[in-house]
Order: C-alpha cells, then structure tokens, then sequence
C-alpha cells in the first residue's frame, strides 16, 4: 500500500466523519488542536483496509511513541517484541493564520516536523518509511469578540481575513505560503496538499488543510 496516497485520498472521509453533519470537527478544531480525533480516525480506516491483507499487518496507534504505526506481526504467537515496521506517520496540528508571513510561529510548526524525522533517523527507521501529516486549521468566518475566549488563535486568523479580499483568496494565499515555508528547509520534501471543510459550528466552519510531507535522508546525521 501507497501510504501517503492514503493519507491524501481518505482525508475528505475523515473531515465527513467527524463532522458528521454536526460540527463536531469544527468544534474541535476551534477549541483546541484536533491531531488525537483525526489520528484516530485515520488509524481505523487503515486498519479496515488492512484487515484484507494476508501479510498480518495492524494499524497501531501510539506505537513507541509514533502516533500511528502499520507493523507486520509474527505469526507465530509465542514470538515477542519482533513486529516488522512497515510505516510510520506523524500528525502535527497549528494554526493556517500562522503561515501568513513573518510570524516565528510557523518556523516552529516546521521545526517540529524536522525533529519527527530526525528522531526517526536516530532510531534507525528507514525515513522512506515514515510520513509527516501536517494539519492547519482555517476558520472561514472572522471571529467575534465574545468568542474570543474558546477559539484558539482567533486574532491571529481575524488578521489573515482582513489581508485579503475572499474566502477564496485565502484558501490559495494560505496554501502557497504554507507549501513554500515547508519546501524552504532542505530536510523536507514536500510530497501533497489537499483541503477540506468541515459543518459548522457557532456558525463558523473550519476548513482543514493536509499537507503530507517526506523526509530527505542526506540532510540528517546521527
């Protein structure tokens, strides 16, 4: 299996998922950094495709402190401690505003995702093995003052709106910005970008960017 295809391809399932016609993404997403929900969805959907292959794969979550493993098993079930690594992916959430140039912010969301791999690297996994899915959150309506209180990030976002015209021009200034930020660092190869919007909320809908990052192994020493 194409992993990061995976990734890219059941995201707009995981956003109706949550959601579910209730705003229950949104919610979360506006309250605080929904990387636990979104992991875990993800972790049940690859363990679903999984579950058709004969190879004795699992999707496991939390697996030696990666947030979502697929390891081959023995089949012999006295053997402990051998599962084979077939794929690691790390989620990492902040907020779309942060990328709207010139905020330290962003250089630490990247940064973050440089250390993911670079703690891979030190554990020996092979850096083709593993995958960094970095999540902005957008709200698509400016925030009001009383709200200001629950919503993370709320000035920063209501800054972004007033730079720029549409919601639409949003979207396609965010996305660059957050692209180019990402392929400005020579560890990071930046493999995919898909965006989806989730019910609403307060009102307030959320639109989620995936951007779904590898790792160049000639920029990590040991």
């Amino acid at each position: 299996m194409d992993y990061r295809t995976f990734l890219k391809n059941k995201f707009e399932t995981v956003v109706e998922n949550l959601s579910n016609n209730t705003g229950k993404l949104a919610y979360l997403s506006l309250t605080s950094k929904p990387e636990g929900p979104i992991r875990d969805e993800y972790a049940w959907l690859l363990q679903e495709e999984l579950q058709s292959s004969t190879d004795n794969l699992i999707s496991a979550r939390e697996y030696s402190r990666y947030d979502l493993a697929v390891l081959k098993i023995p089949e012999n079930s006295e053997i402990k401690n051998e599962e084979e690594v077939k794929h690691i992916i790390e989620f990492k959430v902040g907020s779309a505003a942060s990328f709207r140039g010139g905020l330290q912010q962003a250089d630490k969301f990247v940064n973050r995702v440089v250390s993911d791999f670079q703690k891979a690297y030190e554990n020996d996994i092979d850096l083709n093995k593993i995958t960094s899915a970095f999540i902005a959150v957008e709200p698509l309506q400016e925030i009001d003052n009383n709200q200001r209180s629950y919503i993370k990030y709320a000035a920063r976002s209501n800054m972004l709106r007033k730079k720029v015209n549409s919601a639409d021009e949003v979207e396609f200034e965010i996305s660059e910005k957050m692209i180019s930020k990402f392929k400005e660092r020579k560890e990071i190869d930046f493999i995919d970008h898909i965006a989806s919007t989730t019910a609403a909320f307060k009102n307030i809908k959320v639109r989620l960017h995936l951007i779904i990052l590898g790792a160049f192994k000639q920029h990590f020493k040991a």
